[in-house]
């Protein structure tokens, strides 16, 4: 992993050099492979029980945000943890962001030279959980920029995540922040039947002093202990700061983040080419060794039946009759296996349907069935007008592709109250 850290929570960057801190806005400027902990202001982090197989849940909380209103645009869906608890019931936790802030981020790290890794900031606080190894269920807390970030959960199962704000840090504004992580966590314990015996606290740039002291009188409130974890000196223009969030960041891993595909890829290539060429060297020579033995075997089994054949006839044996033609019907079987996994057009229309929100319209499907996948035609409207539209185009690509889609043609056509649609795509059949 990046030893070198742009952290960015409520869009206020700052790029952590081992122990230097510095503001820093141009992601295009960095030197070298850098890891990107995002918060944005408008991101929605929450643990949610949906009525809806594993496949659908992010479609189905996508559509719940914009109709409560939580998100103007549609949304883009961070799972950090996916439970089915039954085939209609699904567990998340996830970071919810606006599709255009997430298009931004995926421009950014495209243009940057080296390898940018973008982690959301409550994958680090279940990362951390997780290492933290509690049985029982806890409270993690995450003080920055006069907000918390609560995750409560134990190391197996999140149960309760939020945001609590203040925006300032005047001492009024403090007090009301942990009066509300109060309320929060006493809300946690009430709806998921559960006593919060220990609390852990992390923190970003904050007053080490008094964080300890409003963490001592919350637990003294809550009959817990506390726990904060260690931190760490940092080196900032307006001088010498503490922090223990850096800790946690070495629990990530590339496959924690949202980086592209061909950037893990390459990513994960580079630290396993070693490892690679040696297995190669091993299984080439494993292919020669078993190609010889192969080789020597069949010859063996042929002979062995020369002989046998032999046997029989100075017996006056009658000689073993050849195998019945089976090809028939494993023909068939393979056209049944293939029937049984092919989704039927009215199931197809189920799941298209269901990605599809208020404002959109399919007026034409079409689909091909091959040996291996599905090819399957989409046209239909949208009433957005101009300024709406790009967002809900993206919102509607991504819903696909969470569908297992990939995307092989498209055309948009935006008049000024409506837009026009034409897809083609593809997927597996599995």
């Amino acid at each position: 992993m990046a030893r070198h850290y742009l952290i960015d929570l409520n869009d206020r960057p700052m790029l952590l050099e081992k122990r230097s801190l510095r503001p820093f806005n141009d992601t295009s400027e960095l030197a070298q492979d850098t890891a990107w902990l995002i918060q944005p202001e408008n991101a929605v982090s929450q643990v949610l029980r949906i009525d809806a197989p594993a496949k659908y849940a992010e479609s189905l909380i996508r559509r719940q945000l914009q109709e409560k209103g939580e998100m103007e645009e549609s949304p883009y869906i961070i799972t950090h943890w996916k439970r089915s608890r039954d085939k209609t019931t699904t567990e998340l936790l996830y970071t919810a962001i606006p599709t255009s802030t997430y298009l931004r981020y995926q421009e950014r790290q495209a243009a940057n030279h080296h390898h940018l890794m973008i982690f959301s900031l409550y994958e680090v606080l279940w990362q951390t959980l997780r290492q933290l190894k509690r049985k029982e269920p806890v409270a993690l807390v995450l003080l920055h920029d006069g907000n918390a970030e609560l995750l409560v959960g134990s190391s197996t199962r999140p149960l309760t995540a939020a945001t609590i704000s203040a925006y300032t840090e005047t001492p009024d504004t403090q007090e009301l922040l942990w009066n509300s992580l109060a309320q929060e966590l006493r809300s946690a314990e009430e709806n998921e039947h559960i006593k919060l015996r220990e609390l852990i606290f992390l923190h970003w740039l904050e007053d080490e002093e008094k964080l300890e002291e409003h963490a001592v009188e919350l637990t003294e409130r809550l009959d817990a202990t506390a726990l904060l974890l260690p931190s760490e000196p940092l080196d900032t223009e307006q001088g010498p700061r503490q922090a223990s969030l850096p800790q946690t960041l070495k629990l990530l891993k590339p496959r924690h983040g949202l980086s592209t595909t061909m950037g893990l890829a390459a990513k994960t290539t580079q630290m396993s080419l070693p490892l690679s060429a040696v297995s190669g060297l091993i299984l080439a020579a494993g292919l020669a060794i078993g190609g010889q033995m192969l080789h020597v075997s069949a010859d063996n089994r042929t002979a062995e039946a020369d002989h046998l054949q032999t046997e029989l006839r100075q017996r006056a044996l009658p000689p073993i009759e050849p195998a019945p033609d089976y090809q028939s019907t494993l023909d068939f079987a393979q056209e049944l296996a293939w029937v049984r996994i092919a989704p039927s057009y009215r199931r197809l229309l189920s799941e298209l349907s269901s990605v599809i929100r208020e404002g959109q319209r399919i007026e034409s499907m079409s689909a091909e069935y091959g040996e291996s996948n599905i090819s399957v035609s989409l046209r239909g409207t949208l009433k957005k007008g101009f300024r709406e539209a790009q967002a809900a185009q993206q919102g509607l690509l991504l819903d696909l592709r969470q569908l297992g889609y990939r995307i092989v043609e498209r055309n948009f056509t935006t008049d000024l109250d409506r837009s026009r649609f034409e897809i083609k795509m593809e997927r597996p059949l599995q």
